[in-house]
Formats: C-alpha cells, sequence, structure tokens
C-alpha cells in the first residue's frame, strides 16, 4: 500500500512539472504568437474550463465504476496527442481545439488520480499524506515554472511542447503499474444525499468563492509580471516559483500539525482564505520585492487552503463514493475558474493586468466575511 501512495504522489509530482512549464507561460503564446486579444484568451481559458466543468461528474462517477488506472493513463494519453500536434497549429479554431483536448486530457488525470489517492488511505496521518502529496505537486509546479522559463528565454514554445509530450509519454508507462481500485455498486440517490447535507453545500461555496481567483491568474498573471513589473521569462519562472516553495513548507508543516491536532482545520481555512485573498490584492503593488514578498505569503494561503479541501474531501465522503464526490469538489472549482475567466479576462485587457488580481482578492475576503457572518455556526467541521 506505502509504494502505491508513493507511485500515486510521483506521479502528481510529475504531471505538475510538465502542466507547469506553460501553465501561466500560455497567455503569453497565445499573445505574441497566434496575435490572440484579450477576450478570445479568455474565451480559450473558458472553453477549456468548460470542458472540465462538463466532464468532471461523469468523470467522477466513473472513476467508482471503473479502475481508476484505467481513467489515469487515458487522461495522459489524450494530453500526448495534444501536446505532439501544439507545434503544427496556427489558427484560433485549431488551438481551441488543443486546448481542450489538454483540459479533458488533465480533468481525467487530475479527478482519477486524486480519487485513487483517497480511496488507498489510512485513517491515520491524513494531513501528513495529503500534505505530502500537495507538496510534491507545489514541487512539480515550482521546478516546471523555473525550466519553462529558462526554455523559454533560450528557445521556444515548440520545444517545450515536444518535451512535454515525452515526459506525458513516460508517464503512460509508469501508470500501467498502478493498482486495480475495488469496484462497488453505488446507487446515485446517495450521491444525491452526500451533496446535499448543509456542511458539504457550505464546503462547495466555500471552494467556488476561492476558485474565482484561479480564473484570474489563468488569464492575466504572466502578463500582469511581463507588462507591469517588466519580467523576462526566465525571471518570471523564478517570481512564480517563489510561491510553489511558501505552498511545499505549508502543505507538509500544517499538514503534521492538523494530524497532532494542533491547530483545527477551520482555523487553517481562514487563515488561508485570508492570506490569499489580501496578498493577491497587495502583489499588484509595481515593485518587484514586495510583489515577490506577497505572492510568497500568498503562497502560504493557498497551501492552507489546499490541505483544507483535501482532508474536507476524506472527512465528508464515504470511500465508495469518492470518485463521484471528488468530480462534484471538482466541479465547484471549475465553476469558479470559468466564472473568474470570463469575468476577469476581458478586464485585464481593458483596465490594466493588475485589475483582475485585486478584484479576485477583494472577492476572496467578501467571501469569508459571507462565511463568518452568516454561515460559520451551521458548519460542523472537525478532523
Amino acid at each position: 500500500m506505502k509504494s502505491t501512495r508513493l507511485q500515486i504522489i510521483s506521479l502528481g509530482g510529475i504531471e505538475a512539472f510538465a502542466g507547469a512549464m506553460l501553465m501561466f507561460f500560455f497567455p503569453l503564446f497565445f499573445k505574441e504568437q497566434l496575435g490572440l486579444s484579450g477576450a478570445q484568451i479568455g474565451l480559450l481559458y473558458a472553453l477549456g474550463s468548460a470542458t472540465g466543468f462538463l466532464t468532471i461528474l461523469p468523470i467522477g462517477f466513473i472513476n467508482d465504476k471503473l479502475h481508476c488506472r484505467r481513467l489515469i493513463i487515458s487522461g495522459l494519453a489524450l494530453s500526448f496527442v495534444s501536446y505532439l500536434i501544439l507545434p503544427y497549429i496556427t489558427t484560433f479554431q485549431g488551438i481551441m481545439f488543443a486546448f481542450i483536448g489538454l483540459s479533458l486530457g488533465f480533468t481525467l488525470f487530475i479527478i482519477s488520480i486524486e480519487s485513487l489517492l483517497h480511496k488507498v488511505r489510512e485513517s491515520e496521518n491524513r494531513g501528513l499524506y495529503y500534505g505530502t502529496y500537495n507538496a510534491t505537486k507545489s514541487s512539480g509546479v515550482a521546478l516546471g515554472m523555473i525550466a519553462g522559463g529558462i526554455i523559454l528565454s533560450q528557445l521556444n514554445f515548440t520545444t517545450v511542447f515536444n518535451i512535454n509530450a515525452v515526459i506525458y509519454g513516460a508517464m503512460i508507462f509508469l501508470a500501467l503499474f498502478l493498482p486495480s481500485t475495488k469496484l462497488g455498486k453505488v446507487q446515485f440517490a446517495e450521491y444525491k444525499k452526500d451533496i446535499l447535507n448543509s456542511n458539504v453545500l457550505i464546503f462547495l461555496f466555500i471552494i467556488f468563492i476561492f476558485a474565482l481567483h484561479f480564473g484570474a491568474e489563468s488569464t492575466s498573471y504572466g502578463l500582469f509580471l511581463q507588462e507591469n513589473l517588466h519580467l523576462s521569462k526566465f525571471h518570471m519562472g523564478l517570481y512564480m516559483a517563489g510561491e510553489l516553495g511558501a505552498m511545499v513548507l505549508t502543505s507538509i508543516l500544517l499538514g503534521k500539525a492538523v494530524d497532532k491536532k494542533k491547530i483545527s482545520i477551520l482555523t487553517v481555512f481562514i487563515i488561508g482564505v485570508a492570506l490569499s485573498g489580501l496578498t493577491h490584492i497587495f502583489m499588484t503593488v509595481p515593485v518587484v520585492w514586495f510583489s515577490f514578498l506577497m505572492r510568497f505569503i500568498h503562497g502560504v494561503g493557498d497551501g492552507a487552503m489546499f490541505i483544507f479541501i483535501f482532508i474536507g474531501v476524506s472527512k465528508f465522503f464515504e470511500k465508495e463514493r469518492l470518485g463521484g464526490n471528488k468530480g462534484v469538489v471538482e466541479f465547484a472549482i471549475k465553476a469558479g475558474v470559468i466564472a473568474g475567466a470570463l469575468i476577469f479576462g476581458p478586464l485585464g485587457e481593458i483596465g490594466g493586468y493588475h485589475l483582475p488580481l485585486i478584484y479576485s482578492g477583494a472577492l476572496e475576503i467578501f467571501g469569508l466575511l459571507i462565511f463568518l457572518i452568516f454561515l460559520r455556526k451551521r458548519f460542523n467541521f472537525t478532523t
């Protein structure tokens, strides 16, 4: 069982590395090489998110009916093919289909790998287990950002596309050795009962509000660093990686602290969303060292929120229905990303790329205030 958890954590980290090499650089590719407008970039991200939005629930439910391993391999194969064809696409329509392919591949992979992550968990040391997984993913993202910045500053996007095709091909081979999961007979009425629980509804509201800032970042973060802070691609990679370093430390330390009952998971949430929202606002100050410091603290907030979400999923949902319910959680995240991309994509082009970061951070704080004033007494969350 321990080797299985190591396989899952390793695959999560490798995929995070590959995805991060282009995560925030894609808007630059769209703008500089394809000449797309801010509205078109926002539409691309919205379509990518919509693809995940429409397929998350079916994929989640299927994870309770089929072996997770098959779905993991299918997702990796879709990403592999998409990266193979990306260097040869020059039109908006072509990039739209490739981007949708990447979104579907990622959705298949992440829902399935994290369903398996939860299905093989042990009852003890959940905080450290999920913290290690999130820290490994964050490390992968940090290293991927640095690698992407270096490669793009010296070579081009085609090189990164080809490297990613190789990485995803290797991951397909590694995924063949994942174990089969235990399958059971689950009725949809059981999922409905799970989701309509008042604690779960509040949990999903929290996740949606938090995810809005990811939509802002997807369309504006890279462009803010380039246009407002005037960073090179290499320095953009270093800047972005700093935040992930904070997430690595936060995931491990908070995971251990939650296991040892040194901090409540509700406190983790309140601190996480407060830091995430406030620093998303203050990172827009056009002084590089100060902006970087705020972004580093932002990583602490986001890291805390991911621990809160992972432990929340493990607390509220039974293993036999974890795939479908994990799909619902990811559905809430995608809904927030779509809303954020549609709202903030055009806003960045019209008023400056700092505005999406400011407004999305303010929405996080607003959501926290709603929770503390109206929902706190109704939310029962103890580990």
